[in-house]
């Protein structure tokens, strides 16, 4: 793919970022494993919804809110993405709005910790997800859910990997982020 370019980042796509070793990427990317996604698959822990240029929508401890990925994610790994629709370059922006009603909520930590707890007790992934409390892809979802019924069925499922599913989503760009802060 071609070098990193800042006009490749449209309002409303999703940028995926490969995670690192960390406790929290360990934790997405085990529940991810134990889902049925593929080692490869699995390695991308987090997912925003692109405000276009260097900015995007960030579900993170203690809420979320809007950042400069240059500073948050430089150097990172990731994988650009839209939703696959004929009209998705029309509506891309309504899913980027709708993400970015959920600025400055609460980050759910409940939901994330939760991966770990249900396969005990219920069978529901995340009960604890709500409008109220994002995490980084049930936001996403929800927001491309408000534009596109049929995006997800329950959003409160989705999990990072499930924004690389080739038949739903098209690949726009992926390599480095650059190490330089803009």
């Amino acid at each position: 793919m071609e070098n990193f370019n800042l006009d490749t980042l449209k309002i409303g796509y999703f940028i995926i970022y490969k995670g690192n070793n960390n406790l929290f990427c360990k934790v997405v990317k085990n529940e991810q494993l134990e889902s049925g996604f593929s080692k490869e698959e699995s390695e991308y822990t987090h997912v925003e919804i692109s405000g276009g240029g260097y900015w995007a929508i960030n579900a993170k401890w203690p809420r979320s809110s809007l950042i400069n990925i240059l500073k948050d994610h430089k150097a990172r790994y990731v994988k650009v993405v839209k939703y696959r629709s004929t009209n998705y370059d029309i509506k891309r922006y309504k899913v980027g709005w709708f993400g970015a009603t959920r600025c400055n909520l609460p980050y759910s930590l409940l939901s994330v910790l939760w991966f770990k707890i249900n396969d005990f007790i219920f069978k529901t992934r995340n009960i604890f997800a709500t409008k109220k409390a994002p995490f980084c892809s049930f936001m996403c979802a929800w927001a491309l859910k408000q534009v596109y019924s049929e995006a997800f069925e329950k959003p409160e499922e989705i999990l990072p990997a499930h924004f690389l599913n080739k038949d739903k989503f098209e690949l726009v760009w992926e390599g480095y982020l650059p190490d330089k802060e803009k």
